[in-house]
């Protein structure tokens, strides 16, 4: 008989993957959490997880889809990493006005962790001189 595995259970099993770096196995872990639970009360955290997954991989575009169905939860406490991310991802895909505003609002709102933004502002200034 088989038995249905908890939504707690598997993001156990996902966070051990994922802080041991293992990004692809992480992806698809946290994809079936979100494929499972889709009315979860943690499926925006799920979507920054596999954003940061996708991130990670070089997965820009798939990563900033994510973060951007984040974005229209007005509801959702967005904390230093969603903006991190955010500022990188869009860095990357070289919308540099926009990473600059994810990555001040994110330094505005955390200025405890401002030795993780300001190096990526000072990137995101650089290229805007160009």
């Amino acid at each position: 008989m088989a038995t249905d595995i908890s939504e707690e259970s598997l993001l156990s099993d996902f966070l051990d993957n994922y802080a041991l770096d293992n990004y692809e196995s992480s992806l698809t872990q946290i994809d079936s959490i979100i494929n499972k639970f889709p009315s979860s009360v943690q499926k925006n955290d799920y979507l920054l997880y596999r954003g940061v997954c996708k991130y990670k991989l070089g997965k820009f575009e798939d990563a900033l889809k994510d973060l951007d169905e984040i974005e229209k939860d007005s509801s959702y406490k967005k904390e230093y990493n969603y903006y991190l991310t955010r500022g990188k991802v869009l860095y990357y895909l070289c919308k540099f006005d926009d990473s600059k505003k994810a990555l001040s609002a994110g330094l505005e709102l955390n200025k405890d962790n401002a030795n993780l933004f300001n190096p990526w502002i000072k990137k995101v200034e650089d290229e805007l001189k160009e």
